[in-house]
């Protein structure tokens, strides 16, 4: 009953940081890249032109980064709770002249024991000049922490980025989390536009309402930078025909406009 009432109390506020994820139209054509269902990822098809890609957070599968390197990119991945990539359910033995490079190392807000920041991973890789890279990212919560205190120098060495937000009923109802909720969107938002969300219908309970309309507990968020596109006129609505429910056995997520 607590929780209940402060998440109407809350309400108002999760508007405010949701406006800061407004998906928009760009200029780009959208493809679809990785698993059918969970862990596939929709980005600008025309701004995959970069060699190099870093994925946080590994999973039960790495369809996206292998689909990925097919394509002529170099593969950084990160995840300290793995000892190794996983292929069809199973552990993937990388052949010697494929470009996925594994490191059982974690990612945070700063360095310490087994965990790296994102521009130490960067400097460690010598690719702090570069200016077109990918970033996928699906840390299970941890992005909040990263997220609201990246600077915008590390943050616009990418061109795109994907990103699993998690926890976002928990983030509302409590003050702390609330604000590094916020602070990573503002974040995020200052060099970079949303053009692509979809709601995780993995997640119990998938979703919570506000002002009669679907917010995913989870939600997947693909941003491109704001120098590098044009924003059309229209909303966009989700799911598209490019999206697939994560949990083939449920129904996708109608998220409508994600407007507020």
């Amino acid at each position: 009953m607590l929780d209940q009432l402060k998440a109407i109390q809350s309400e108002p506020r999760m508007k405010e940081a949701l406006r800061y994820i407004k998906p928009v139209f760009i200029d780009k054509n959208l493809i679809r890249l990785g698993s059918r269902h969970d862990g596939g990822y929709i980005l600008a098809e025309d701004l995959l032109n970069s060699s190099v890609s870093y994925s946080l957070g590994v999973g039960a599968n790495s369809w996206f980064d292998m689909v990925l390197e097919s394509k002529g990119y170099s593969i950084y991945l990160y995840d300290n709770t793995q000892n190794h990539i996983i292929k069809d359910g199973k552990e993937y033995v990388i052949p010697e002249d494929q470009n996925l490079f594994f490191n059982k190392i974690g990612i945070d807000s700063y360095n310490h024991g087994n965990f790296k920041t994102i521009n130490q991973i960067i400097v460690d890789n010598d690719h702090t000049e570069k200016t077109d890279m990918l970033l996928q990212c699906d840390i299970e919560g941890s992005e909040w922490d990263i997220f609201s205190s990246i600077s915008q120098n590390t943050l616009t060495k990418f061109s795109q980025i994907l990103i699993e937000f998690h926890t976002l009923y928990q983030n509302m109802i409590d003050d702390t989390k609330y604000d590094k909720m916020l602070a990573s969107f503002k974040n995020l938002a200052e060099n970079f536009v949303p053009f692509h969300v979809h709601g995780n219908n993995c997640t119990v309970p998938s979703t919570f309402v506000i002002d009669g309309k679907n917010v995913p507990n989870t939600l997947e968020v693909s941003y491109v930078r704001k120098d590098l596109v044009n924003i059309l006129e229209g909303t966009p609505v989700f799911p598209t025909e490019l999206d697939n429910p994560n949990s083939k056995g449920k129904p996708d997520i109608n998220l409508g406009t994600f407007t507020w």
